[in-house]
């Protein structure tokens, strides 16, 4: 793992007006802590720090006149206005220690062969077709109120193929009479009927 260098300098001075000031210099205060050991407020020169987060890098080795310490980029707070990095937070690190670090992924594009066919290869066929809904989302299984010998099983919507098999169990059980494990009239035809039309 490559570490980005930066020089650092120790900061005496804290509150909101100190840090106002060394902004206007050019310099962004830091906090160092972890590892058990005394934080310890940093400023960093600012065009040395943004040099070092466009870098995409989390880690940091910071020098302090003869010292060296390794440290990983914990937090970057920036205006919500102008976006101006404002303050930064540094966590300790050294080859002894483990740490818990959060990683975000991005994927980007497609896999290859997602959307395309291999080369040479032409689709068989094309299918559309209108997908039967309900009002209600619960699919038309059971005979029409005015032709009782008419059976309908429609309107599962996209899920056909994974609700086809028990659809198919209903209906054999509505030709043979036999009694459902639930209440017919949630998915029957009549629910839609029109009060006195008997349609």
């Amino acid at each position: 793992m490559e570490f980005i260098q930066l020089q650092v300098q120790r900061r005496d001075s804290k509150g909101t007006t100190a840090s106002r000031r060394l902004r206007a210099e050019g310099k962004i205060p830091a906090v160092l802590y972890g590892l058990g050991r005394p934080n310890a407020d940093l400023t960093i020169d600012n065009e040395a720090l943004e040099g070092f987060l466009h870098t995409g890098s989390k880690l940091v080795e910071l020098t302090l006149g003869d010292l060296k310490q390794q440290a990983i980029l914990r937090e970057v707070t920036h205006d919500p206005l102008t976006d101006e990095t404002l303050h930064v937070d540094l966590f300790r690190i050294d080859e002894h220690h483990e740490i818990e670090a959060g990683v975000e992924v991005q994927f980007k594009g497609l896999a290859k062969g997602t959307l395309d066919l291999p080369v040479g290869m032409q689709p068989s066929n094309e299918w559309t077709g209108l997908r039967p809904a309900t009002p209600d989302g619960l699919p038309i299984v059971g005979a029409l109120p005015n032709a009782p010998c008419v059976l309908v099983a429609s309107g599962h919507g996209m899920l056909g193929s994974s609700s086809g098999p028990g659809t198919g169990e209903v209906v054999a059980a509505l030709l043979a009479g036999d009694e459902l494990p639930f209440d017919p009239t949630v998915v029957a035809p009549g629910r839609f009927a029109r009060k006195g039309s008997g349609r």
